[in-house]
């Protein structure tokens, strides 16, 4: 009497089935066995429902752990590709998911820091850059452009700190030493010429005053014809009443000297216009 209805329960449980309406196929089947628990093939029809629903749902988490993926949200592609592996640990589409989230979630951390040591170049904040681009290379020891950022950014800090020495110090470029040192430093200066705005406006400065030292100016010097007279960096110049030389700008010392008197010494700044320059042993001992 109820085969009829158990047989069309079981029809409309196949077609909820075929259309992946799985609670409502598997209501009919209750249904069905309710009306006779010993119709046969209900159980394997309710197993095969199951299967069937695992995998929509495995292909759903899926699904949605790639579309996290592709907006760069890794933390939600995690938890979709674990929640595959909580249910199916074998499962080598979220063992895969999972690698490719820990790869670009690299990557994008690689870009950030590349993007952040670029606007501490810019802004000439080397220090700061340096410790990016270590930062970086702590990641993957061989990726070229930090690597390179970091040869530049040492070779910038070196220069820049010299540069500013020098340029605190311009009257230093008086000793030969130091001016050969100051032409050596803005020849690898030139190299990085373009890395920022201030850069550029810092190696403005310091080769305008590379070139003024490197000028010849001319300088007067007065005496009694009876002091010895001795410039540092040229040796003894004798007794005189007036001696003219060139000097390149920047400070020197003069010591002057008479038996019977006190040694004079002076410190000259040597730059355009200056007046001449009177040394005189004045002070008897």
């Amino acid at each position: 009497a109820q085969l009829p209805k158990i047989n069309e329960l079981l029809r409309e449980s196949e077609r909820a089935e075929l259309r992946s309406q799985w609670t409502t196929a598997l209501d009919f089947l209750d249904q069905a066995e309710v009306l006779d628990p010993q119709t046969r093939g209900i159980g394997e029809r309710r197993n095969r429902i199951h299967v069937a629903q695992s995998q929509e749902d495995t292909s759903n988490m899926l699904t949605l752990g790639h579309q996290a993926l592709n907006r760069d949200d890794f933390d939600e592609a995690d938890r979709w590709f674990n929640s595959v592996l909580e249910q199916h640990p074998d499962n080598q589409a979220a063992k895969s998911g999972l690698q490719q989230s820990a790869i670009s979630r690299v990557a994008q951390r690689i870009a950030e820091l590349q993007e952040r040591a670029e606007h501490e170049e810019a802004d000439l904040d080397l220090v700061a850059a340096l410790a990016t681009y270590n930062e970086v290379l702590e990641i993957d020891d061989k990726l070229e452009f930090a690597v390179q950022g970091k040869e530049r950014v040492t070779e910038i800090i070196l220069v820049s700190r010299q540069m500013q020495t020098i340029l605190k110090d311009p009257e230093s470029l008086s000793a030969d030493e130091k001016f050969e040192q100051a032409t050596q430093f803005l020849e690898i200066a030139e190299n990085h010429r373009g890395h920022s705005a201030e850069y550029d406006r810092a190696l403005r400065e310091f080769a305008d005053l590379v070139d003024y030292a490197s000028q010849y100016l001319p300088v007067v010097l007065l005496s009694d014809n009876l002091t010895e007279v001795t410039l540092t960096t040229k040796g003894l110049l004798g007794s005189f009443d007036r001696h003219e030389l060139q000097l390149r700008p920047g400070r020197y010392q003069l010591v002057g000297s008479r038996d019977g008197y006190v040694d004079v010494r002076k410190t000259i700044k040597v730059g355009r216009d200056m007046e001449p320059t009177s040394i005189v042993c004045e002070t008897q001992i």
